[in-house]
């Protein structure tokens, strides 16, 4: 068993058999929810986002823009692009349709249709060459169209070059919390993960966080531990990998039971980190479990089998287990 973080609990003080930190020795562990968190609910939800409504601050648009899902990202584009050829429409049609060459006195919505494909080609520099401006009225607000179209087209190419190219988290985590008995002696807490990709993914960290409710003077107040695994790195991620906490007598969870965990809201949060070959950048990735959904005497089907001297992994059985008899 790893002994990575034993420098941790040997800082955990014990208060009516209640483990808690002490202030002076905050900077050994910190779950970035802060020591006196209060919140009843989830702290990570099952997609893996925060349960926290973020209020104030600033949002910058470049963030929002790499943030937000592709068709409404496409969406945006194309009203931006609409609505900013319409509005140098507009401005011909005021400036006068006699300043533009090929766009000829007629009713308004004709005038207005001819001037807003006209700055669609002045836009993007297409230049058909049927209308052009002869007036000096006409050539300034072209010289604007088009200089605002190298700029439009200048910032929408690098948002969509940001947006391709942004890494993305291929990890993909089994949706169960298996409890599975472990050397014929201590039951563990099992969870599954995989690489979601064809990318090559190495040395692969885990750490698994645990957090539950404690009442103290009538208050209600968050506790956090971290708990050991059985293997907590990893070399190489070609196939899935079983993150094992073993329940010994010195682990956190040793004699909880479901109604434990359901009275007191806990939770695992396992964060996975590695380094992506293709990307040549580290990812990060977590998933909360609500241990309330704990599935007891289980364990994970196995994932791939050997196939013509070629290792088959079958991603579809991520979730997949099988209950334990008593006789086994």
């Amino acid at each position: 068993m790893s002994k990575t973080d034993n420098s941790f609990f040997k800082n955990l003080k014990f208060q009516n058999q209640t483990p808690y930190i002490d202030e002076a020795d905050i900077e050994h562990f910190d779950s970035g929810f802060g020591q006196k968190f209060t919140n009843k609910m989830r702290l990570v939800n099952d997609d893996g986002s925060f349960n926290i409504e973020r209020k104030g601050g600033r949002r910058s648009m470049y963030e929002w823009m790499l943030e937000i899902h592709w068709i409404g990202f496409f969406a945006i584009l194309m009203g931006a692009y609409i609505v900013c050829n319409a509005i140098f429409a507009v401005l011909f049609w005021i400036n006068g349709i006699d300043e533009i060459f090929g766009i000829y006195p007629s009713t308004l919505v004709e005038e207005l249709y001819h001037c807003f494909f006209f700055s669609v080609q002045t836009f993007t520099t297409l230049g058909y060459g049927r209308i052009g401006p002869i007036g000096i009225g006409a050539n300034i607000i072209a010289s604007l169209n088009a200089f605002a179209g190298l700029l439009t087209f200048a910032l929408a190419t690098g948002l969509f070059f940001a947006r391709f190219s942004k890494p993305t988290s291929s990890i993909k985590f089994s949706n169960n919390i298996l409890m599975t008995p472990f050397a014929n002696e201590f039951q563990s807490i099992q969870l599954r993960i995989i690489n979601g990709s064809h990318t090559k993914m190495t040395d692969m960290q885990a750490r698994l966080l645990f957090t539950w409710l404690e009442q103290e003077d009538g208050k209600f107040r968050r506790k956090f531990e971290r708990l050991d695994l059985f293997i907590d790195s990893i070399y190489l991620f070609p196939l899935n990998w079983t993150i094992v906490h073993v329940i010994d007598k010195d682990s956190p969870l040793n004699g909880k039971s479901k109604e434990w965990y359901a009275e007191r809201n806990a939770e695992l949060i396992l964060i996975v980190k590695g380094f992506d070959d293709t990307y040549s950048q580290f990812i990060t990735d977590y998933r909360g479990y609500d241990l309330n959904k704990l599935i007891v005497n289980a364990r994970f089907k196995t994932m791939y089998m050997i196939k013509k001297e070629k290792t088959i992994l079958d991603m579809s059985l991520l979730d997949s287990y099988e209950l334990i008899s008593e006789e086994q």
